[in-house]
């Protein structure tokens, strides 16, 4: 992990300390069991305009800040994520301000059979979007499928099928409009390649 720090005790001109931090950090607990983070934050809007940018973060406009654990099997895939943005500059309207993720959690899992050409699927996610003074609201998605992966030496086909449904429930939404909003699409795909091979 790195921790990065500066502080001023007492900015004259303002009459307050003023300061700028960042912790990014990974970790193996377990195999399999990880977590990362990268947050940020400064003291005032006009941190970097005013004394520089010497912690090196890469985008001055949206301060961000993520923090995420995650679990891995051959079969699994488990990841909770909370994501915040600290808007620093004042020519953002809060209308355009980015929305906060907390949290945004998936859950994926697949099976493949030994014997036969056949690989299920299931994508899980659940959001919540948040902006203060705006629509914000719950995200579900799902998402199962199934492939037939055919493969050769010489190449490759896999047909699949998978149904995507999306549900969103929305809070502060404008008068007249729905607060429960869905969809589902069918999706058939194919995915092919061919392999030549010459000495040479």
């Amino acid at each position: 992990g790195q921790v990065g720090l500066e502080y001023m005790p007492v900015d004259t001109r303002r009459d307050e300390s003023r300061y700028s931090a960042s912790i990014q950090s990974d970790t193996l607990f377990l195999p399999g069991l990880s977590s990362h983070l990268d947050l940020n934050y400064v003291s005032d809007d006009d941190y970097f305009n005013d004394l520089n940018n010497a912690l090196g973060f890469s985008n001055t406009r949206h301060l961000r800040s993520l923090a995420d654990l995650r679990y891995q099997q051959d079969w699994l895939d488990f990841s909770a994520k909370l994501e915040h943005y600290q808007t620093i500059d004042r020519a953002i309207a809060s209308d355009n301000k980015p929305y906060q993720k907390y949290p945004q959690v998936s859950l994926n899992l697949r099976h493949d059979f030994a014997d036969l050409p056949i690989n299920l699927a299931m994508e899980n996610e659940y959001s919540y979007f948040y902006r203060s003074q705006r629509v914000k609201g719950h995200r579900i998605n799902l998402k199962p499928s199934i492939s037939f992966p055919l493969r050769t030496a010489a190449g490759f086909i896999v047909p699949k099928f998978s149904v995507q449904h999306t549900e969103y429930y929305l809070q502060d939404q404008e008068a007249g409009k729905a607060d429960d909003i869905s969809r589902t699409l069918p999706i058939v795909s194919v995915d092919g390649g061919l392999v030549f091979e010459k000495d040479l």
